[in-house]
C-alpha cells in the first residue's frame, strides 16, 4: 500500500485527494492492527 502511494507520487499521477485517502487507509489499519495485537493483557 505504501510502496504504491510512492510509486504515484514519484510519478505525478498522484491527487491531493488520492494521497489523503490512501494515508487514511494506511492509518485506520494501523490503528486496527494496534487495538487487536497492542491491548492484549
Amino acid at each position: 500500500m505504501l510502496i504504491v502511494a510512492v510509486a504515484l507520487i514519484a510519478s505525478g499521477t498522484v491527487g491531493i485527494g488520492s494521497l489523503v485517502f490512501a494515508l487514511a487507509c494506511l492509518g485506520m489499519m494501523a490503528v486496527m492492527m494496534f487495538s487487536m495485537g497492542g491491548q492484549r493483557h
